[in-house]
């Protein structure tokens, strides 16, 4: 599989990391990144500095429980374009299929995928970077899935299996939000019933998906080239 050694990092990230409350020069500073970072027309950085840049959001947050704090900001108009392609998809496998196909265009992330008569399993791992992730980072993969399927079928899914390399301090607030319990596990994984999976999407709109995969798929190519 090919992988794209470049990202470009969208605007609404400014948006995103003040709606959880982050310092956008403070986590630039703790990032090593250069401060005028955001002021470019666009933003690329290498996976290295991906998750610099996470390592610094995390320093930056000073005890805000970030994974959570993005359940309660995340919204549909913060979404860039691979992700609001997903949520214009009919379901969660649909949805998961198609960030598993552009996740090269989100950052320096694999997306796994098993889907059965019984479940669906959605595990991530991630690729140039030596040192220890940020312990938020697989938490917040995880608790994105979650979100971007209860905010498109506008339901309370929960999932029925939660993997995480190392459990989060405040563990009973996770296990309340994904209404299951967390296990450890080498790689972050999160596990949905599988009529949970196919639940329709009330997002889903296939006029504006056609318009989007295209776009996608030649900015695909430029990444990975």
């Amino acid at each position: 599989m090919k992988r794209a050694s470049k990202f470009l990092i969208p605007p609404n990230w400014q948006v995103l990391l003040n709606d959880l409350e982050i310092n956008l020069e403070e986590a630039l500073a703790y990032a090593q990144l250069p401060s005028g970072l955001f002021s470019q027309d666009k933003v690329y950085l290498t996976p290295a500095q991906y998750f610099q840049l996470w390592q610094g959001v995390e320093t930056a947050a000073n005890g805000i429980e970030l994974p959570l704090k993005l359940a309660e900001v995340m919204t549909i108009e913060s979404f860039d374009v691979p992700i609001f392609a997903a949520i214009c998809s009919p379901n969660l496998n649909a949805a998961l299929a198609r960030l598993q196909q552009y996740k090269p265009l989100i950052g320096p992330m694999e997306l796994a995928l098993e889907i059965t008569n019984t479940h669906t399993k959605a595990q991530v791992s991630c690729y140039g970077f030596i040192d220890t992730l940020p312990k938020c980072y697989s938490l917040a993969e995880l608790v994105f899935f979650t979100q971007l399927t209860r905010l498109a079928t506008r339901k309370q899914i929960n999932p029925v299996t939660v993997i995480v390399p190392e459990l989060p301090e405040k563990l009973m607030e996770y296990e309340a939000y994904f209404g299951c319990p967390l296990k450890v596990g080498s790689t972050p994984s999160v596990t949905f019933l599988a009529e949970d999976a196919k639940a329709p999407f009330l997002t889903s709109n296939q006029v504006m998906l056609s318009c989007f995969d295209g776009d996608l798929k030649r900015k695909l190519q430029d990444v990975i080239s």
